[in-house]
């Protein structure tokens, strides 16, 4: 993040207040372990999951526009699990990943663009759904609570993504030269009564994953107190 970036993000935090933004782990007692959200089971996340390219079940496509469609993609499952649009069929996910980017970036976009909160709370707001930004397990629960879909960034070999890839079930391959320390959204679009929450990984290929909450403290652990999600709304 450059400095500029970073303090107009700060910016932002402040300015909020404690309405709007969400505290974090320490500030309030944990929920109940669920079931939470607007999507409580594998079977109803995986109807709106994507993939940020393919081919594969999930997206039919080569990645047309590149390889940094993280947030666009998250976003997509986020909208559709709340209502805002239809799931998108595998045949169609370039095209709509690419309309989600263009909401994003405020214009037509011909190629793939690493996505700032900044950026990816402009597109949730073109439709109407930004709610929020926050960090921390605790919040996280809270705007699950709430009935929003949240849209988390973070490292995800630190938490489930080498644990995949072993499986050959992760687009991203560890240890082959292609950097293996990355920021990347994902969508979590609830949490089941087990606990687990239910992570939509745009590069996940085996669909919606259910993770334990200290997988998530894992995946968020670079962003230091900063802001490392944003919450959607119907």
């Amino acid at each position: 993040m450059t400095r500029p970036a970073a303090t107009l993000l700060l910016g932002l935090w402040l300015a909020l207040g404690p309405s709007a933004r969400a505290a974090g782990d320490g500030s309030c007692p944990p929920l109940d372990p669920g079931p939470l959200g607007v999507l409580t089971t594998v079977q109803e996340a995986n109807r709106v999951f994507l993939t940020q390219w393919g081919p594969n079940r999930w997206n039919s496509a080569r990645p047309v526009w590149g390889f940094d469609d993280c947030g666009p993609t998250s976003s997509l499952m986020a909208l559709a699990a709340l209502g805002h649009l239809n799931p998108v069929a595998p045949a169609l996910a370039w095209s709509w990943i690419g309309w989600m980017r263009d909401l994003e970036e405020g214009y037509h976009t011909t190629s793939s663009i690493k996505t700032d909160l900044g950026h990816l709370m402009a597109g949730l707001d073109r439709v109407g759904a930004s709610r929020r930004i926050g960090t921390g397990l605790c919040a996280l629960d809270a705007a699950l609570a709430g009935g929003e879909v949240v849209i988390l960034l973070g490292d995800p070999g630190r938490a489930w993504g080498r644990y995949l890839d072993a499986r050959g079930l992760y687009l991203h391959r560890y240890g082959v030269g292609w950097g293996d320390r990355f920021n990347h959204w994902v969508a979590i679009l609830g949490k089941n009564a087990a606990g687990e929450y239910l992570v939509g990984d745009p590069l996940s290929l085996a669909g919606v994953i259910r993770v334990r909450p200290w997988q998530i403290r894992a995946y968020e652990a670079d962003t230091n107190g900063w802001p490392s999600f944003a919450t959607a709304v119907r």
